[in-house]
């Protein structure tokens, strides 16, 4: 009898075995590499996945509008916060505007990099320029 049970306890080392040498041939595990904590400034940065950079005034950028209110709009240009339209700005291009919905891609120039209340202050001029023009032409079509 000690026999048959020294029997089943080697077949089960020899299934469990079988099992972990199948798991291995179905599971390709590659090997990590050592992880190494960044130093700097520079090195932290180059981890992240989304790339930090800085607006420039007069930089044409492209963004989702947010929100449209009664005297600005926001607009999502991927930034430390959204871009705003909003003042004269607003009220030059409010024909434009006023079809704009939350959602719509626009294209928007930077005014100004950060006003006193920390926003990015956007202009619409160019987009609104190329939004009569397209409508001029199609009413020419017509």
């Amino acid at each position: 009898m000690p026999k048959v049970k020294n029997n089943i306890k080697d077949k089960k080392e020899k299934i469990v075995t079988e099992n972990e040498i199948r798991e291995d041939k179905l599971i390709q595990k590659s090997p990590k590499a050592p992880t190494k904590e960044p130093e700097t400034m520079e090195e932290l940065l180059a981890l992240e996945k989304d790339k930090v950079r800085g607006l420039k005034k007069g930089e044409m950028v492209e963004g989702v509008v947010r929100e449209v209110t009664g005297k600005s709009i926001f607009i999502d240009i991927g930034a430390k916060t959204d871009g705003v339209v909003l003042g004269k700005e607003y009220e030059r291009n409010k024909d434009f505007i006023e079809k704009l919905q939350p959602g719509d891609k626009v294209t928007a120039y930077v005014g100004n990099t950060e006003n006193d209340k920390g926003q990015i202050l956007l202009s619409l001029r160019q987009a609104a320029s190329s939004f009569a023009w397209k409508n001029f032409t199609d009413l020419m079509k017509e």
